[in-house]
């Protein structure tokens, strides 16, 4: 109390107070009604009550914990662990506790102390501290301790020291465990001396591992976890000394993220040979090849451009392999313009790029009964006669393979043959696919569904001069290149099932969805 101040001072509820035991204030007699609420005489009505700790009598007030419980002792099987009540606001309360293992109740754990038991093993320990008052509870979780470990036996050589010594991008990974000197110097698996190891992701112990030890003590013993793979996450890793059936003390822990490339290796290898691809980007070519190689399409193809991408750089590489990357065709009047994300704009009937792939020299997915090749056009041309999307044909063979679009409203194709089929169509926008599968039959898909069947088609021969993509090769001349078309993709392969045919542009379109260049 300060002094000087008007109040009254008492020491416990009925009870009077003699008036040397109160210097600043009279000595009288508060009782109590039935809810223990102070009752202050009439007479002193309006005026603060005190006992002589100088507590104000008043209205409780429900428990506000300011600083939470907190746990001491030693994480080990055999130890007690006790718990402080934290700090508390409001009227005086009384405290219960409840002890918990991994966030669950420890059943009769309800007292400040607790004896650590081998169920406790690797959990983390808890305490919910309830403070009680007339005016009601409230409760405090202190912070978790642990993991818990066994009890150390007596007499047991001190601690190892472990390393996680494999990278992060080893997901069976190894460790050396330095062992303490006096471990003795023999150890063999009849003295039933063994290293327990002990690998855990931030859930659970869900992984492990021991290895027998035997031959001179040595420094930097390797513990391999050969038969486990670990996923993609944050692990911690512990060991321990085994002699007979006791155990030492845990050594140090080691943390390390495993990130292994989920990515196939044709996804991996193709970005390698990239620069500069957005996140965008290489997200969804990631999607893209993966998808193709898992769905078995991307072993079907030869030559694959995707034109829609970060630079023309990126977009003359073949994503099947460092071969055949797109140069100028021989005779090109202007190049193409390349607009980042969309593609290749032809300005001019006599410019195109060469693949260099030359079907008869043989080699190739692309056989003669066995063939297919298409492109993705993105812009809705209506109008136009002559104009390639791909294509090569040799005088010395008389042999065609060819995509051409709305040449006099017709789309026409040819693979390895001299004739010409047809489709009428209204425009060259879309994602198109010529394809062969056998000697007698041919399709022409436009989006993934099949608009063209042709039976009893001839076969010819393997033409032997270099597909050109955005134009024709005429026997080593451009024939009629696609004027004012923009191209987002091209590619060249083996014949595909309509599965295959399928897959693959629901694979492709996806890509140019991601990078907006999609037109369907």
């Amino acid at each position: 109390m300060a002094q000087g101040l008007p109040v009254i001072v008492v020491a416990n509820y009925g009870l009077p107070v003699s008036a040397a035991a109160a210097p600043f204030g009279m000595a009288v007699t508060v009782s109590t009604n039935g809810y223990g609420m102070p009752v202050v005489p009439v007479a002193f009505g309006g005026r603060p009550v005190f006992d002589t700790s100088g507590t104000l009598f008043g209205p409780p007030v429900i428990p506000a914990n300011t600083s939470p419980p907190v746990i001491t002792g030693t994480t080990q099987v055999g130890q007690t662990l006790a718990v402080s009540v934290g700090t508390w606001s409001g009227t005086a309360a009384t405290y219960t506790f409840q002890w918990k293992r991994g966030g669950a109740n420890i059943s009769g754990a309800t007292s400040s102390l607790y004896l650590l038991v081998t169920a406790d093993l690797a959990a983390m320990i808890t305490v919910t501290v309830m403070a009680t008052n007339a005016a009601g509870s409230a409760s405090a979780t202190s912070a978790a301790v642990g993991p818990v470990t066994e009890a150390v036996v007596a007499g047991m050589p001190a601690a190892p020291v472990l390393v996680w010594i494999s990278a992060t991008t080893d997901n069976t990974p190894n460790f050396t465990v330095d062992l303490p000197s006096g471990y003795g110097d023999t150890r063999d698996a009849a003295d039933g001396d063994i290293v327990y190891l002990e690998v855990v992701d931030n859930v659970s112990f869900t992984y492990s591992s021991t290895d027998t030890l035997t031959g001179p003590e040595v420094t930097g013993d390797i513990i391999a976890m050969e038969a486990t793979t670990l996923a993609n996450a944050t692990y911690w890793a512990r060991a321990r000394l085994k002699r007979g059936a006791s155990y030492g003390p845990y050594s140090n822990v080691e943390t390390k993220t495993i990130a292994v490339s989920t990515d196939a290796a044709e996804t991996t290898a193709f970005l390698a040979r990239t620069t500069g691809l957005s996140p965008t980007e290489t997200a969804a070519y990631k999607a893209m090849i993966n998808g193709m190689v898992a769905d078995g399409v991307f072993a079907k193809l030869d030559c694959f451009y995707v034109f829609a991408t970060n630079t023309a750089t990126t977009a003359n590489l073949n994503l099947i392999g460092n071969v055949r990357n797109l140069t100028l065709a021989t005779g090109y009047v202007s190049p193409m313009t390349f607009t980042a994300d969309r593609g290749y704009t032809v300005p001019d009937l006599w410019s195109c790029l060469d693949t260099g792939l030359v079907p008869s020299a043989g080699g190739f997915k692309y056989t003669l009964n066995s063939a297919g090749m298409g492109v993705y056009v993105r812009n809705n041309r209506t109008t136009g006669a002559d104009s390639y999307a791909m294509g090569v044909q040799t005088a010395a063979t008389s042999s065609l393979s060819v995509l051409q679009l709305l040449n006099g409203g017709l789309a026409m194709i040819d693979i390895n043959d001299a004739y010409f089929s047809q489709v009428a169509t209204t425009t060259a926008q879309g994602s198109w696919f010529v394809n062969r599968t056998a000697p007698a039959s041919m399709l022409l898909y436009r989006n993934g569904t099949s608009i063209l069947t042709v039976t009893g088609a001839t076969i010819l021969a393997l033409p032997n001069a270099s597909i050109y993509v955005m134009g024709n090769n005429n026997s080593g001349t451009i024939s009629k290149a696609s004027n004012g078309d923009q191209f987002a993709a091209a590619w060249i392969g083996g014949g595909f099932t309509a599965t295959d045919v399928t897959n693959f542009q629901s694979r492709l379109n996806t890509y140019m969805t991601a990078v907006g260049a999609n037109v369907y």
